[in-house]
């Protein structure tokens, strides 16, 4: 059975979300990709909330979220915005089995691509469509003029 994945790349210009099916061989796709820009939200569960608010039932099972600044304990401060956020507060209050955080800073600057890196490029190398039918990488910085995408 395919699971359900919200995934998002949290950066200090906008807040990236999308569904992602993960299948039993691990491989996922992207769907619902939507593009926020972060000065409009206050805390980080605000724009997490507008972008589930798009659904009539909780569209994932889990989460994983790629964020800008290291994580310790389920938790991140993020280095390009004051949000503070918390993977065992996101899991209760948006009904979610599991959310993992994911340090994306060093996988954008030096291709790391080890340990928690191996996620954050899986979710970026996938291509998915928005709302509107248009493709979109969900991590920019990873387009298709960077081969990322696949």
């Amino acid at each position: 059975m395919a699971r359900k994945v919200l995934v998002g790349d949290i950066g200090g210009t906008n807040v990236r979300f999308a569904i992602g099916m993960r299948s039993p061989d691990g491989a996922i796709s992207l769907s619902d990709v939507l593009i926020l820009p972060g000065d409009d939200f206050a805390e980080f569960q605000d724009a997490l909330a507008k972008y589930l608010s798009g659904f009539d039932a909780n569209p994932a099972d889990e989460a994983l979220i790629a964020v800008a600044g290291p994580v310790s304990e389920g938790r991140v401060q993020l280095t390009n915005r004051d949000w503070l956020i918390d993977a065992s507060v996101l899991a209760a209050r948006f009904g979610l089995e599991r959310v993992t955080l994911v340090n994306a800073d060093p996988c954008r600057r030096a291709g790391d691509w080890t340990r928690d890196c191996d996620a954050f490029a899986g979710i970026c190398r996938l291509a998915g469509r928005d709302r509107r039918g248009r493709a979109h990488s969900l991590c920019p910085a990873y387009g298709p003029r960077n081969g990322a995408v696949a």
